[in-house]
């Protein structure tokens, strides 16, 4: 494995199961509000994060998964740019047998040999399968293998990974992460800058974070430019404070610049702080004992558009369809531009002294308080017959952390 330097994921690079979990919560009713988790990629400046979604929490017969590869997940430096015309759709199929079959195929890359590779995200890992060149179509490679029992379960962790190689890029010019239901990974850039206080540093890096909501386990992988690190650690934290130590990371004797732990033990509380963008790794060096470089591992908010679909047209405007006098009836919560006039800085019906939603601050927000079942809320808790996951509360809490906007 070699190291990367200042590698932010696109937006292009997405995992997404074809078997998609059906929202079958309960319709909501009396004042309160549903709310759902947000499947998919996000990107922003200094961090990516992908998700998908299954019908079951383990590998089920004729799984069937798409991706794309790109350049920004090789780790490496590599003569290949992530562009327009240069990507790979891929299809792949597997059982619960770890049979595994499939295709890839390319666009604006001539490869030497594409194969099913074993890591997480953030690090090399050796070959499991390999694809066959179709002889009626150079462009597309095709595959057909068994993987034994350690391998299916490396599987469904996440740590599995198709790689296109070619003659300028023989370690690797495109590269796409298999994630399963329940796991995600997040990229971030790390900078002095993001200190606390800010530090001048010329060092660069690169972390990866995979986390497995089901098994509730992490793998931490970092790659810095430099090999003089003392010390690097996954701290839970937000952006502007110093926090506590969730997980020491280990330097890679073998791999200059690498810094990892793939078996950090999570509880749900690591969880949720997770997907409230709670979670940073910070490297020590001599020079700065307290933090040289350090790269918030920041997710993406929903949108509200994002919301809408999976969470107030799907389990709130059955009820808060908009019409009567009264609730549940009154609130409007049909459509993106209805909900955010019935939510965002408007009263609510039931404690005025409260906003339905309040931008920044989703701990004094009526909605979230609704959901999340707080004893100083009056009625029932929300949605009735059925109580949100925290997955999917971190959700909405992270929209409105994020000012609550209208997109």
């Amino acid at each position: 494995m070699s190291s990367i330097f200042n590698i932010d994921l696109s937006r292009n690079f997405r995992l997404m199961l074809l078997l998609f979990i059906a929202c079958g919560l309960a319709a909501c009713g009396g004042g309160g509000y549903g709310g759902s988790s947000y499947n998919g990629g996000g990107y922003s400046s200094s961090s990516y994060s992908s998700s998908s979604a299954s019908s079951s929490s383990s590998v089920v017969a004729s799984t069937q998964l798409s991706l794309n590869l790109d350049s920004k997940q090789i780790v490496s430096a590599t003569s290949t740019s992530s562009s327009s015309s240069t990507s790979a759709a891929a299809s792949i199929t597997f059982d619960a047998a770890g049979m595994m079959t499939g295709s890839v195929t390319l666009t604006g890359v001539t490869a030497t040999a594409v194969t099913l590779n074993d890591a997480f995200a953030g690090n090399n890992g050796a070959m499991v399968l390999s694809f066959t060149q179709s002889s009626t179509n150079v462009n597309m490679w095709n595959l057909s293998g068994t993987l034994n029992a350690n391998q299916l379960l490396d599987l469904q962790a996440g740590k599995m990974y198709l790689l296109v190689a070619t003659s300028a890029a023989p370690q690797g010019a495109l590269r796409g992460q298999i994630l399963p239901a329940g796991v995600t990974v997040t990229w971030a850039s790390l900078s002095g800058d993001q200190e606390v206080p800010s530090v001048t540093s010329s060092i660069t890096g690169t972390v990866a974070v995979t986390v497995n909501t089901i098994t509730k386990k992490a793998a931490v992988n970092l790659n810095l430019s430099v090999n003089n690190a003392s010390g690097a650690e996954l701290l839970t934290g937000s952006s502007s404070t110093n926090g506590v130590s969730l997980a020491t990371l280990v330097a890679d004797n073998a791999v200059a610049g690498h810094w990892w732990n793939e078996n950090v033990t999570l509880t749900d509380a690591d969880i949720a702080n997770y997907n409230s963008s709670k979670w940073y790794v910070n490297v020590n060096t001599n020079a700065h004992a307290s933090g040289e470089v350090r790269a918030q591992i920041a997710q993406t908010p929903p949108t509200l558009a994002q919301l809408q679909v999976n969470i107030f047209t799907a389990k709130c405007a059955g009820c808060h369809n908009g019409t009567g006098t009264i609730l549940p009836g009154v609130q409007n919560l049909t459509s993106a531009a209805n909900t955010f006039a019935a939510l965002v800085n408007v009263p609510s019906i039931e404690q005025n002294t409260l906003m339905k939603i309040k931008p920044s601050d989703p701990d004094n927000s009526y909605l979230i308080r609704k959901v999340e079942g707080d004893a100083s809320i009056t009625g029932s808790r929300m949605p009735l017959g059925g109580q949100l996951s925290q997955a999917e509360i971190d959700q909405l809490r992270a929209w409105v952390t994020a000012g609550a906007p209208n997109n």
